[in-house]
C-alpha cells in the first residue's frame, strides 16, 4: 500500500455533499477530528480509516497512493 492521501477523505466527502459534522456523527468522532485528519495532522487508526470507508462508500485503499 502506498502514501497515506489526507485529501481523499475531504475530496470525497464533498463529492457526497456530506458536511463535516454528519460524516463525524456517523463514524462516531467530534468535527474537530474529522478536521484534523482532512488536514493531515493525524493519521487515523485502522478501524476509524474502515468507518470512513464504508461511509463515504470506498474501500480504505482509496484513502492512499498507488506506489506504482
Amino acid at each position: 500500500m502506498g502514501k497515506y492521501n489526507f485529501a481523499a477523505i475531504r475530496k470525497r466527502r464533498k463529492e457526497l455533499g456530506i458536511i463535516q459534522l454528519e460524516l463525524a456523527k456517523k463514524t462516531g468522532i467530534t468535527r474537530e477530528h474529522v478536521v484534523v485528519l482532512e488536514k493531515g495532522r493525524k493519521l487515523p487508526r485502522a478501524d476509524l480509516l474502515g468507518r470512513i470507508a464504508k461511509v463515504l462508500g470506498v474501500r480504505e485503499d482509496y484513502f492512499f497512493y498507488n506506489d506504482l
